[in-house]
Parts: C-alpha cells; structure tokens; sequence
C-alpha cells in the first residue's frame, strides 16, 4: 500500500510501528536470507547506540522498512535465487501508462468487431 502511495483511515501496524520507533529515535534495517529454501528476515534497530536484532517474517520486515525508509539488505543468493530476469529492456511505466491513455482515446467499439465473416 505504501509503495502504491495509499493510505488508510487508521495506522496498520506497521505504520504504528514506524510511528512508535520514530518517536524513541530508533534506525532500523532490514536484512534478508534463506535457509533451506525459507526466506528469513532480521529487523535491526539502532538505539541509544544499542544494535537490537529482531527475528521477524520478509513480509512484515519489508513492509516496516518501506513505510520507514530504512535501508532492506539481501544476501547475494537470495538475490540469485529470487530474482526476474528479462529478456528485453524494461519500458518506462510512465510511457507504457501514456501509451495506454491514447489508446483508450483513440479506440472505438468498432475495433473491437470481428472480420466480415464474423456476422454475431
């Protein structure tokens, strides 16, 4: 939701936790790795020149250190393992959104008809 810039009514927890470890002045990052094909994620907070190591799921780690900016670390096979590789260049999604729009300006339901041997 964060990284789609919606926002809900009240804070989800993870916003709550962001609130509660911005207001005692904490840093955090996020580190991730995997064992045995099980992806794991450590939350380590900084305060008052303290290191705290929190063991928590890649999803709720992820989604704190998204909503607080923090730094997300990965271990090199997890980026291996895990990543999308593609074959052709990525477009830009602000041209492939543009592109979308004059599509949809440009068409009409006629387009959408079959050929003439088409009689629905």
């Amino acid at each position: 939701m964060k990284l789609q810039g919606a926002s809900t009514p009240r804070p989800m927890t993870h916003d709550l936790m962001c609130d509660m470890l911005g207001e005692l002045s904490s840093a955090l990052q996020v580190s991730v790795t995997e064992r045995e094909n099980t992806f794991f994620a450590t939350i380590t907070l900084t305060l008052g020149g303290r290191e705290i190591e929190i063991d928590s799921r890649p999803s709720a780690a992820l989604a704190t250190a998204v909503r607080s900016g923090a730094p997300i670390f990965a271990a090199e096979e997890v980026i291996a393992e895990s990543a999308i590789e593609f074959e052709h260049d990525v477009e830009d999604t602000e041209e492939v959104v543009d592109k979308f729009k004059d599509f949809l300006d440009r068409v009409t339901p006629e387009d959408f008809l079959g050929g003439e041997d088409d009689q629905s």
